[in-house]
This record gives structure tokens, C-alpha cells and sequence, in this order.
């Protein structure tokens, strides 16, 4: 930034630079918070997991979101089919890796649509749904749903995302999944 201002230019263009200098102190900045929620995440995964029924975990992300998806004229539609899952990822893993998911479909989602979460118990996995318009690469949102597929497959699950058209589907099958009886 020192090197495109050390020159003379005009108040136009030295505001030009500015604002490209600022633009990229942003994404940079954002990319450092990313790797920070890694690091932070990989830590969290070497900690005891205390199990969390899925559905319950689900639920609750889903609560805590429907203001903001509300205000942004977004319906969150939670659907569980099977057996209770109880995967062996500890709750607040759990809660903050669906949170990540969930926010960036809110983020990412047309306005006026919906998204989708299924939890499926055979095979086990979570689904996210949605309509939007291509982001950004490296946007905010785009951002944490890598952070978020980082921490999904560093707790052992696969991830999977697609885009058709304009419909988004994040596939997340989880690891080592115990039914309601805790057994595999």
C-alpha cells in the first residue's frame, strides 16, 4: 500500500488505493478468522465428546437461528427420519459445527426461500438445502463453510456439496453413529 501511495497521483486515485488496500485488509483478515475457527476447532476434537441426540442438537441450532433467517425472509424446514442418532461428536462440536452450516445457508439462501435440514439415521447423515445465487469464492459465508467442512471431517465424517442450477446441498454422513440403544 506504501509502494502504490509513494508516488503522486491524484485524490481520486489515491482514495482508489485506499479502498482497494482496505478491501484486501478485509478478506485477509476474514481468512485469518478462518484459520483461527480451524486451529480452535482441533483443539475441541481432542477433548472428550460427551454424545448429544442429533435431532435435539439439530433442533436447538434451528431455534437460535429463526430470527435471523426470519429477518432475511428464509424458512428453516427440520426434518428427521429413522432412528434417533446419537453421533460421537461431543455437543458443543456438534452445536458449533451445525451452527457454521446453518448460518452460511442463511447467508447464502435466496431471500423468500427455504432451507432444508434433514437427519437421516440409515445411513447416518445430515442434509442442508437450499436455492441461491452463486457466491462470491472466499465471501464470508463461503468462508465458513469451510471452516465448517474442515471440523466436519476432522470429527471423521465425509462431506459432500453440490450445486445444480441454483439449488445448493451440503451432505455431511457421520462418523460412527450409534441408534437410540447405543449400538453401532
Amino acid at each position: 500500500m506504501e509502494v502504490a501511495l509513494a508516488a503522486p497521483r491524484t485524490a481520486e486515485q489515491y482514495a482508489q488505493a485506499l479502498r482497494e488496500g482496505l478491501e484486501l485488509t478485509s478478506r485477509m483478515r476474514d481468512l485469518v478468522e478462518a484459520i483461527r475457527e480451524i486451529v480452535d476447532g482441533q483443539k475441541l476434537e481432542s477433548q472428550a465428546a460427551d454424545e448429544v441426540e442429533l435431532g435435539a442438537a439439530l433442533g436447538e441450532v434451528v431455534d437460535g437461528l429463526q430470527p435471523v433467517a426470519q429477518a432475511k425472509g428464509v424458512r428453516l424446514l427440520l426434518a428427521q427420519t429413522g432412528d434417533s442418532l446419537t453421533p460421537r461428536v461431543g455437543r458443543q462440536r456438534l452445536a458449533t459445527l451445525t451452527f457454521q452450516c446453518l448460518e452460511s445457508a442463511v447467508s447464502l439462501a435466496s431471500p423468500g426461500s427455504e432451507i432444508r435440514i434433514d437427519a437421516e439415521s440409515s445411513p447416518a447423515r445430515v442434509r442442508f438445502c437450499w436455492h441461491g445465487e452463486k457466491c462470491v469464492a472466499l465471501s464470508h459465508p463461503e468462508l465458513a463453510l469451510l471452516v465448517a467442512q474442515a471440523g466436519w471431517e476432522g470429527v471423521g465424517a465425509e462431506w459432500r456439496r453440490e450445486r445444480v442450477k441454483n439449488v445448493e446441498t451440503v451432505t455431511i454422513a457421520l462418523p460412527s453413529a450409534l441408534d437410540a440403544h447405543g449400538e453401532s
